[in-house]
């Protein structure tokens, strides 16, 4: 089932699809790092899936947020959707797959039904918090390119996180969602959200033309 927008807390506003990946929501350029943290990634293939392990290391002297989860309310209560990662295809056959706040301005005139909120895992200053998901194959490619006609396989993959700084600005409440706790964090978020890749790893990916 496509979950529209307007139920989605977290991330982007775009459609989600369980289990599975979403392409290219647009994006500006968020800031890059400038605290020292580290984030390392493992792709693998099996049982017909993709897995990413992840590990992130704060090694600065702060608290931090990491965006790796998306929160969403159903009829049935607010719920974690669980492995959702997006994905940009920009620079095929590298695919950076990414869990980020969407930074792109609203259109002049528009706003937002209530003030954007989001959820993340708080990573204290020297933690290590590692997580991973498991994606369905082969990966959904949305908006076929002349390049996918000659080779529809991933060669190299990435792993992309937003970061949310603990300052003055953020408010951050703890809170328990589906059975996990996580933090919920005001619009200040977007402000001050750096972006952290992993290094590349050389993996070939089957895709699908949809």
């Amino acid at each position: 089932m496509t979950l529209r927008w307007f139920a989605i807390i977290n991330l982007c506003a775009w459609a989600l699809v369980p289990s599975a990946c979403s392409q290219n929501p647009p994006v500006s350029q968020p800031k890059q790092p400038t605290f020292p943290m580290s984030l390392e990634a493992k792709f693998s293939i099996a049982e017909q899936k993709l897995i990413v392990d992840y590990q992130f290391i704060n090694r600065g002297n702060a608290p931090v947020y990491l965006t790796d989860i998306v929160v969403f309310n159903t009829k049935d209560g607010t719920k974690i959707l669980r492995d959702m990662l997006y994905f940009q295809q920009d620079d095929f056959p590298l695919v950076v797959f990414f869990s980020k706040l969407d930074t792109t301005p609203l259109p002049p005139g528009m706003a937002t039904a209530a003030p954007r909120s989001t959820y993340g895992t708080r990573v204290e200053p020297g933690q290590t918090h590692q997580g991973q998901f498991a994606l369905q194959l082969p990966i959904p490619i949305k908006r076929p390119s002349w390049v996918f006609l000659f080779n529809s396989t991933i060669k190299q993959a990435a792993l992309e996180f937003g970061v949310i700084p603990h300052d003055n600005g953020l408010q951050a409440e703890k809170t328990t969602v589906d059975g996990r706790e996580v933090y919920w964090l005001n619009f200040h978020a977007w402000d001050v959200q750096q972006v952290l890749r992993s290094p590349v790893q050389e993996i070939s990916i089957p895709t699908k033309v949809e």
